[in-house]
């Protein structure tokens, strides 16, 4: 007889979601693109710095010095492009990421060390086991049921931005979500509200009233 899955095991077993066509990457979104623009614009600018101070100076002692401050300048740029690349999210064209506009219901992706799973209902949370030093993802629900590990995920630091980011994202998408299903609600009630205005109600001059004289004259006929 074999022992029952705890938790962990029978949230790491299930299956795992892949990445669609339709699927958008955070560092292809408008708020991904808006947080790398800028070490984008700056490492360009040093690499700039460093040919045009090459053509003019040639290679000497205050040369040597510009190159190696522009090229840390550069790396520093690059590393944070880098992180910003490698978030773990995903989101599709209905979310507030892409557009202010959703045409329909939205969801969110994850990224974890055992693959690509889209969230739920609730919001991540993320802990570190005490004895394996482990970094696990939670589902913020009543039994906190584990979500996947993010040991593979970034750093320590970059892992609490990423989760802000998830966190973010959720929330946004849940406001999609809401918004939908109350047009859908209100769409079906006027659906229903429409279906009784197109009923066929009898006439008033199709119904024949009668007072109890014409009923007495009637018996006689």
């Amino acid at each position: 007889m074999q022992p029952p899955k705890s938790k962990k095991d029978s949230a790491l077993s299930t299956p795992l979601d892949e990445v669609e066509v339709n699927d958008i990457p955070f560092f292809k979104t408008e708020v991904g693109i808006s947080q790398m623009r800028p070490n984008i614009i700056f490492g360009m600018i040093f690499v700039i710095i460093i040919i045009v101070t090459y053509f003019l100076f040639g290679v000497n002692w205050f040369t040597i010095c510009v190159f190696m401050l522009s090229g840390m300048f550069v790396l520093l740029n690059l590393n944070q492009v880098r992180k910003w690349y490698a978030v773990p999210l995903c989101i599709d064209i209905n979310h507030p990421f892409v557009q202010d506009e959703p045409m329909g219901l939205s969801h969110v992706k994850v990224k974890t060390d055992q693959g690509w799973r889209v969230v739920g209902d609730y919001r991540l949370k993320l802990s570190q086991d005490p004895l394996s030093k482990e970094w696990r993802l939670h589902i913020d629900d009543e039994e906190m049921s584990m979500f996947g590990t993010w040991d593979k995920i970034g750093n320590e630091k970059s892992r609490t931005t990423y989760l802000s980011l998830v966190n973010q994202a959720l929330a946004l998408r849940d406001t999609v979500n809401q918004a939908e299903d109350a047009f859908e609600d209100a769409r079906n009630r006027e659906s229903q509200e429409t279906g009784l205005l197109e009923r066929e109600w009898m006439e008033l001059e199709a119904l024949e009233v009668k007072s109890p004289i014409g009923r007495l004259f009637q018996k006689d006929e």
